[in-house]
């Protein structure tokens, strides 16, 4: 009797805990929204035209890809709003018990009997649930891993194959709990609420470092799309530049330009960093570091949009400027030509032959 009652303090002390810290985590939520980060607009001519399309291209698949992200975000904080409702619930239920079993105290009825069974049984379904919802999370996680296509397969398998490993250990810990029954005891309760106790902290880690990686990835392609739209833009300069144009000022521009893309490249690297040392013991934190830098390169991104912006002004009014001293230079050697011709017209006197 007394091991039993053990038992059930361990499980409540359980309850309290874990699952409160399960249900006020988003799991997923390293929440940096890259779908409008950038949208590149280049016209200057046919020059860009190639570039253009093939970045609106990754920027419409990168839109559907996050806004199908975000759906998945959006049922995974849903499921988990629903686990904190049934968790507290269940703390409530297990409170209130815990409270009425104190006036059992030495005392063998049937009653207390059936309400010592309840409370066992109530954290067992409990811990079951809580159980089952690390495995949606971490199914759900896997699941964008294996349709993200920014991912090296390399990479995927490695992930993949870190998902199924801490999905194991869940599984695991959930059979343990899943085995109690109302004659376990002291020993067989703690190995299971220790089980997806050690279960959950390394599935959060694994999480967070999975859905960390995958808003890295994100933010990786448009940064990409960019770059590949710099050397473009470089080749286009030294065109115009070879035509005569006056390009300094478009020059000075780009120099800037390529400076906020090595921002962005810069504060990514730090991300990859973070979401790369994230461990049990440092997961906030480095959830963290990396959700600020991908803010940041996100912020380098939208400042190299607003330059790219004027780099393409200002190309097209050098190349309007170009075209209109062209169109002068040429009015201005006919008005020339038509000059000298009246001269040459003038200057001819006419003869007059007089017979002798």
């Amino acid at each position: 009797m007394k091991a039993n009652k053990i038992a059930l303090v361990l499980i409540a002390m359980f309850i309290v805990s874990i699952p409160a810290a399960f249900a006020e985590d988003n799991g997923t939520d390293i929440n940096v929204n890259v779908g409008d980060t950038v949208k590149v607009n280049v016209g200057t001519g046919q020059v860009l035209k190639g570039a253009r399309a093939e970045i609106s291209t990754s920027l419409k698949n990168l839109r559907e890809k996050v806004a199908e992200l975000r759906t998945v975000r959006a049922e995974v904080r849903s499921e988990i709003a629903q686990s904190r409702v049934t968790l507290a619930t269940a703390r409530e239920n297990l409170l209130k018990n815990k409270d009425k079993l104190k006036d059992c105290k030495n005392t063998n009825t049937t009653e207390c009997d059936d309400l010592r069974v309840e409370i066992k049984l109530n954290a067992q379904e409990t811990l079951l649930s809580t159980a089952d919802h690390i495995l949606d999370v971490l199914a759900k996680l896997k699941e964008q891993v294996q349709a993200n296509e920014q991912i090296s397969a390399e990479d995927k398998d490695k992930m993949v194959s870190d998902i199924d490993a801490k999905m194991k250990e869940v599984q695991d810990a959930r059979d343990k709990i899943a085995a109690l029954d109302e004659n376990s005891d002291k020993s067989d309760i703690q190995d299971a609420t220790q089980a997806i106790r050690e279960a959950w902290k390394d599935s959060r880690a694994s999480i967070k470092a999975r859905a960390a990686q995958l808003a890295w990835g994100e933010m990786k392609a448009v940064t990409d799309a960019v770059m590949r739209m710099s050397e473009k833009l470089d080749t286009t300069i030294a065109n115009y530049k070879a035509k005569g144009v006056d390009v300094s000022s478009t020059e000075t521009l780009k120099t800037t330009f390529d400076s906020q893309l090595e921002a962005a490249n810069t504060h990514l690297t730090a991300a990859k960093d973070a979401y790369l040392g994230i461990t049990v013991d440092n997961v906030d934190a480095k959830a963290k570091t990396v959700r600020d830098e991908l803010q940041a390169a996100r912020t380098s991104l939208k400042e190299a949009h607003v330059t790219l912006k004027e780099i393409t002004k200002n190309l097209r009014d050098a190349s309007k400027a170009a075209k209109q001293e062209k169109v002068a230079a040429k009015n201005a050697v006919k008005e020339q030509n038509s000059k000298e011709s009246k001269n040459e017209t003038g200057s001819e006197t006419p003869t007059n032959e007089t017979a002798d």
